[in-house]
């Protein structure tokens, strides 16, 4: 068989060409993927990421840079925008149309502090595009300067050849500005990598950079004690699980919650929640149409229907309306569980840095900004100190020839070339070549013209201006202080406080907005209704001196905090606790409630509860530990029902005042009681008569007996109203078995109604709910005009 020729090309065989190409054997897979990795990280550089020290992206880069080039400053006339995105484009970015990320730069709702100034349709929260860039027009605004800087003079960073090495652009912007932190990135995709930079209050960050300047041996939890966390355009509140990962390894997540008060609405009445803000990177259209949705789809009960209400970015309003009956407090907990209104959000501070990708940590960025900031600073400091001793060579040699100078104007004059007059100037007055030159290249007016105390005083002001300026150099705690002064003027002319709230918990705060006022006023009303009031919106109700509310009357008044959880007790005993966030303008009502106090696991009161049927229980407030929406028996075996519930300090002083039906007070130290916990029996007093039992009880102290004087009301047969005062000193303290004293009697007696105690002043409600007061002495006479008082039995009308 004849043997098979070998491939000839160009006179070599295949054998030959293909070892001179150097061919290596390799996995398919593992090169096409490194291969795109490849080409994935030269696109992150060029296009996707922002550069780490000054937190711009190629193309945001340019804009800026290329707004100082044409003088778009924020102290010039606006530019038309396709003027500005066609220089951007025909100068420094080919890549594509940069109209759409000029518009990004000046929208307040994806950029905490916007660089650009925009004039005309920049669009909307909602998702509405800006307007064409022949109808709107925009220039760099004043906070572009602080990144952009002295970039002009091309001498405190680096430059590169643009994309047609015809001019020549910056490799990353001076950037006292720390704008990788203060804006963020909110998305940065590329092959097999994502960045998603959180944004963040400026004054935290200049803070927190001044710090660093002034305590070499800073740590993360010192930085993290003045960085609070991300601060978003948006505000909203966010929980402080996670921060400490995000800082500690570059990324994490955060939950966001938006922030929302609880208004009445003025045509109807009803109770309507209000959104004053949303979640970072929300979409505002579609969390309206899916709480539309659940309201059709009957998953958010009682609610009637959604609506937005706000203007622009500054005054967020999504309103959701409910039914008069609503439970408030869970169709908002619905709300947060089903729509983005409360978002996770996941971020990694990924950036370029020299070209390469990198994590950057909370210690990272300091380290990477404060060794930027050292060399823009060292740049500047080299070039002031170029030039200003080129200056000052300059002024030295005018101050040589400026008491001579009409000899040295004759010397240029009457010499045939300037290589004669160079040489003849040189040799006079003792010039280098700098000097002279500057000499024959002036006019002679401007010689003659020149002020010799001005060349001595600009000779001072250049030396000391280069003997600062080395010291600087030379000692790098100097160069500190200029940057320390540097940034404490950035935080001075744009910080602003922090827009999104950081908690431990959202249960904390879930009352109202941030900006509204934390004191209010529970008000308990005698059909079982409790309500909760602005502290400003109840002194109406204390100017008008009346205390009514329609046909309610107020029962108990309890001044308290927005945060606060309420205890709700009623007359069998029965606790419920209730967040205050759920009462406000809800018209929840409790039946036969007789006492709200506020839940506080600290408090070393004591509660006390007087039963119909004399029997007394005293329970640790302290050792209540309810739990929301699941009522609880704080008394065992209740054959009776509680009259009066009242917290009271448990000392020795304190004197429990029992009134009953048939007439007879009886008064026991609180101290004769033992306090229990929840579920314990109550304790029983002194024995009274088969149709006899407690109406009213009052707690006073036993130091003011002699000064404390006790109205008794009570009803005769025909039913008006009788009245007795008494010194309260006149009743003894008993034992709790002591039988009570009758202070009440005879024929047309029918039963007591009430008592009440006061040292000087008894403020009561008459039958019209209009408050009256009436001192110790003078009862007898406002009775004699004919006043009643409401008449209702067990009835606590005093008002404190």
């Amino acid at each position: 068989m004849a043997k098979k020729k070998s491939q000839q090309i160009d006179g070599k065989t295949l054998d030959s060409l293909i070892a001179e190409e150097n061919i290596i054997d390799c996995d398919v897979q593992q090169e096409l993927t490194q291969s795109y990795m490849d080409y994935s990280i030269l696109s992150i550089v060029d296009r996707a990421f922002p550069e780490v020290r000054d937190g711009m992206k190629p193309v945001q880069r340019r804009i800026l840079y290329c707004g100082k080039v044409k003088g778009y400053d924020s102290n010039k006339p606006y530019m038309k925008s396709a003027r500005f995105a066609g220089d951007v484009m025909g100068l420094f970015h080919p890549h594509g149309d940069c109209y759409g990320t000029i518009a990004n730069m000046a929208k307040p709702w994806d950029m905490r502090y916007p660089l650009i100034d925009f004039h005309g349709n920049l669009g909307s929260l909602d998702g509405d595009k800006e307007g064409a860039p022949r109808y709107t027009e925009c220039r760099l605004d004043k906070t572009a300067y602080e990144i952009t800087e002295d970039v002009m003079d091309k001498h405190s960073v680096d430059f590169k050849p643009n994309y047609s090495e015809t001019d020549e652009e910056p490799v990353v912007l001076p950037a006292l500005f720390p704008n990788f932190l203060a804006n963020g990135c909110p998305t940065g995709i590329a092959v097999g990598y994502t960045s998603c930079v959180p944004s963040h209050n400026l004054t935290e960050l200049c803070d927190m950079l001044i710090y660093a300047l002034q305590h070499d041996d800073y740590t993360l939890k010192d930085l993290m004690k003045i960085v609070k966390g991300p601060d978003f355009p948006y505000g909203s509140k966010m929980l402080k699980e996670g921060l400490k990962k995000l800082y500690e390894t570059g990324e994490g997540k955060l939950t966001f919650r938006a922030n929302y008060v609880i208004e009445n609405n003025k045509e109807t009445n009803n109770p309507q929640i209000v959104f004053t803000d949303m979640p970072p990177y929300s979409n505002k259209p579609k969390i309206l149409e899916k709480i539309n949705t659940l309201i059709n789809e009957k998953l958010l009960p009682r609610v009637l229907s959604v609506r937005d209400e706000s203007v622009g970015m500054e005054d967020i309003r999504i309103v959701v309306e409910c039914m008069p009956t609503a439970n408030v407090s869970l169709i908002i907990k619905d709300i947060f569980e089903k729509t983005k209104l409360q978002a996770n959000a996941s971020f990694y501070m990924r950036g370029i840095l020299d070209k390469e990708l990198k994590l950057v940590t909370l210690m990272d960025y300091v380290d990477i900004y404060l060794n930027h900031r050292y060399s823009v600073c060292e740049n500047r400091y080299k070039y002031v100190l170029d030039v200003s001793s080129k200056r000052l060579n300059i002024q030295r040699g005018l101050a040589k020839i400026i008491d001579d100078i009409k000899n040295a104007i004759s010397i240029i004059i009457d010499s045939e070339t300037v290589a004669e007059a160079k040489e003849k100037l040189i040799k006079k007055y003792d010039l280098n070549e700098e000097q002279v030159e500057y000499v024959l290249e002036q006019k002679t007016r401007s010689l003659v013209n020149k002020d010799r105390n001005v060349i001595f005083t600009k000779i001072a002001d250049l030396e000391k201006l280069i003997s600062d300026t080395q010291a600087k150099l030379d000692d790098k705690t100097l160069m500190k202080k200029d940057i320390i002064n540097q940034l404490t003027e950035l935080k001075n002319k744009f910080g602003d406080k922090r827009r999104t709230k950081i908690v431990s918990s959202f249960e904390d705060i879930d009352s109202s907005a941030e900006d509204v006022p934390e004191n209010v006023v529970a008000v308990l009303y005698a059909n079982g209704k409790v309500n909760v009031y602005e502290e400003e919106e109840f002194k109406k109700f204390e100017d008008n001196k009346t205390y009514k509310d329609k046909s309610n009357m107020f029962r108990q008044i309890l001044p308290c905090k927005r945060s606060d959880d309420l205890l709700i007790i009623n007359k069998t005993g029965e606790v419920e606790r209730v967040p205050m966030n759920a009462l406000q303008y809800n018209n929840m009502k409790f039946a036969d409630a007789v006492n709200i106090i506020v839940y506080d696991l600290e408090s070393e009161k004591t509660l006390v509860s007087v039963l119909k049927n004399g029997n007394v229980k005293k329970t640790f407030v302290n050792k209540m530990k309810f739990k929301i929406n699941k009522p609880t028996q704080i008394i065992k075996d209740m054959d009776s029902e509680i009259v009066v519930n009242k917290l009271v300090d448990d000392n020795p002083n304190e004197v429990i005042t029992m009134a009953t039906n048939n007439g007879f007070v009886g008064r026991f130290s609180v101290n004769s009681f033992t306090a229990t916990a929840c579920g314990a029996r109550a304790m029983t007093t002194s024995k009274f008569d088969d149709d006899d039992f407690v109406v009213d009880c009052k707690i006073s102290n036993k130091e003011q007996d002699k000064e404390n004087k006790m109205l008794i009301l009570f009803s005769y047969t025909d039913d008006s109203l009788g009245y007795k005062v008494m010194n309260l000193s006149d009743l003894l303290v008993k034992g709790r078995t002591a039988k009570a004293l009758n202070c009440i009697s005879g024929k047309k007696f029918a039963h007591l109604n009430e008592i009440h105690i006061s040292d000087g002043v008894f403020k009561l409600l008459d039958n019209k709910n209009k408050v009256y007061e009436f001192k110790k002495y003078n009862i007898t006479d406002r009775l004699k005009k004919g006043e009643s008082f409401d008449k209702t039995t067990g009835m606590n009308h005093l008002i404190d």
